[in-house]
């Protein structure tokens, strides 16, 4: 499943906010208990003994645990803005709110299909910014005469926003590389998928403007159906990744490699030795194949490739060349198998 490695980083970032706003939420603790604000250092004991229940089954319950975030900090930070005043800048977290939201219905419809409607919800918070900011001025709130201590309360308040953001924008940013990086990569192999080969071939043509010589080779498991048949499909994934692990070392700056599908495998070589590099380095694959031995228990399995390359010529398309290494590979079959068919060719 291509979510597995986001949901684990998810996990993995979840219970690390959730470590940081237990601690954040004891400090305001101690903050109130120093003002002598006992009303909002009940509210806190309620928070952080939320986010310390919350430990253990935050990562499990990672939608539980940002619906219940968005909702702790919304009310966290109008009550604290009631009863201290609009001066002590709580009324900054909800601008911390908003990208939390997006988050949060993120992460919701992408693992589990929920979606917290953020633009009503972000709405809702302007809303309430706006709400809070008429109230300080009807009923001017203020809880202590100290501007120095209100200035400094904005101030450590301001701090603790932007401090979250940047490590919000970071891992948010990194998931998303991340959820790059599981989408573009087959699951079993870890080789390129062949979404992601496409999009390279595609920038190879853009960058060159379609002058850049191209080969193409076509690989497939010989007799892999009878592997799963044998020895059963876990058999099977074993002989994939052994034989993805050999077409994966010829990969450099100059040639790529995917899973095509089922068994099969693509490889692309590029420049101006193109198809003699690709011929060779097939040559070395095929190779090391034929003596690779997959160890599944008291079986020792052993499997051989078969592969096709053509060299892409100038009037012809990148689905035309592959096409024609598809049929070589389909020759190199019926032709007794264990081998890489080709013509001669200049590209």
């Amino acid at each position: 499943m291509k979510r597995t490695g986001e949901k684990q980083f998810v996990q993995a970032f979840i219970g690390t906010a959730n470590l940081a706003l237990l601690l954040i939420h004891i400090c305001l603790l101690l903050f109130f208990l120093w003002l002598h604000l006992w009303f909002m250092v009940v509210v806190n004991v309620f928070s952080v003994s939320i986010y310390g229940a919350m430990l253990p089954i935050s990562r499990k319950k990672v939608y539980l645990f940002l619906v219940v975030t968005i909702f702790e900090i919304w009310i966290q930070m109008a009550l604290a803005v009631i009863c201290s005043g609009w001066e002590m800048g709580f009324q900054v977290y909800s601008f911390a709110l908003l990208p939390v939201i997006f988050y949060g219905d993120y992460v919701g419809s992408r693992l589990q299909k929920k979606t917290i409607n953020p633009i009503i919800l972000s709405i809702m918070v302007v809303m309430s910014y706006g709400g809070l900011r008429v109230y300080t001025w009807c009923y001017d709130v203020h809880f202590v005469d100290n501007s120095f201590l209100e200035m400094g309360a904005s101030f450590l308040n301001a701090v603790f926003m932007l401090v979250f953001l940047i490590i919000f924008h970071a891992n948010y940013e990194r998931l998303m590389i991340q959820t790059d990086h599981v989408a573009s990569k087959d699951q079993l192999t870890g080789l390129n998928n062949r979404h992601s080969m496409r999009n390279i071939i595609q920038t190879v043509l853009d960058v060159q403007n379609g002058e850049e010589k191209m080969a193409f080779a076509m690989a497939d498991i010989d007799n892999f159906k009878e592997v799963n048949d044998t020895y059963g499909h876990k058999a099977g994934d074993l002989v994939l990744q052994g034989v993805a692990s050999k077409i994966e070392g010829i990969q450099n700056k100059d040639i790529s490699v995917c899973r095509w599908g089922g068994e099969e495998f693509l490889i692309m070589a590029r420049g101006e030795e193109c198809f003699a590099l690709l011929k060779e380095s097939m040559d070395i694959v095929l190779s090391q194949v034929r003596d690779m031995v997959v160890d599944y228990g008291q079986h020792p399995i052993q499997v051989t490739i078969t592969a096709g390359l053509a060299g892409k010529q100038a009037q012809e398309t990148v689905d035309e060349a592959i096409r024609r290494a598809d049929e070589y590979l389909y020759q190199g079959k019926v032709s007794g198998k264990d081998q890489l068919v080709y013509q001669d060719e200049i590209v």
